[in-house]
Parts: structure tokens; sequence; C-alpha cells
């Protein structure tokens, strides 16, 4: 019965303890991390498919580049307490954002050109 009652007694406040943050500080950082987020992977992913995969990256590496933007977002995410679900949509936020914003890129260099 004892350790039945010290588990209701103790909360997980995340690795950090960072999951007693007030949800609007975790809801900017959410927006923050996922404009970050479209960014890096833009910088990342968008060279790489256009300017070719540089030859000291092998193959079984090959995967990382395109996770690490997500991987590391995620990561942060969880860090500051945000939830697993919402770590997962932000994922889904950052590969949409990085469509819509290779699409524009693509559409002012056809416009341009």
């Amino acid at each position: 019965m004892k350790s039945e009652t010290k588990n209701q007694e103790r909360r997980y406040f995340g690795l950090l303890g960072l999951d007693r943050l007030p949800s609007v500080i975790k809801v900017m950082n959410f927006c923050v991390s996922a404009v970050i987020g479209i960014n890096l992977a833009f910088d990342s992913w968008y060279s790489h498919f256009y300017r070719g995969i540089p030859s000291y990256i092998s193959p079984p590496f090959l995967p990382l580049i395109f996770a690490w933007p997500l991987c590391g977002i995620v990561i942060w995410l969880r860090l500051t307490g945000v939830r697993w679900l919402w770590c997962l949509i932000a994922c889904g936020v950052i590969l949409v954002g990085y469509y819509i914003l290779q699409a524009l890129t693509l559409a002012v260099a056809h416009f341009i050109s």
C-alpha cells in the first residue's frame, strides 16, 4: 500500500524538470522550434537534392542528412517538456513547411529564369 501512495505522490516533470513551464511558453517554444526546424531542413535537404550528395558521406549514413533536423527538434521539444504527440506534430509541420518553402523557391526560380 505504501508503494502505491509513493507512486501517486511522485510526478514526472521531464528530464530537466521543464514540464512545469506554463503552457504559453510551451506553445511559443513549439512555434519557434518548428520555424527553426523548417529552416534547418531547407538548408540541409534542399542543397543536397540540387547540388548532389558529397562524396565523403558513405551510403549507410545518408539517411542522417535527412533525419537530423527532425530528430534535433524532437529532442529539443522533449527536453523542454512538450508531449510526444506535439513533438510528432512538429515533425509533420516541419515536413509540410519544407515542401511549401521548396515549392515557393522553385516557383520564384522559374519566374526569374
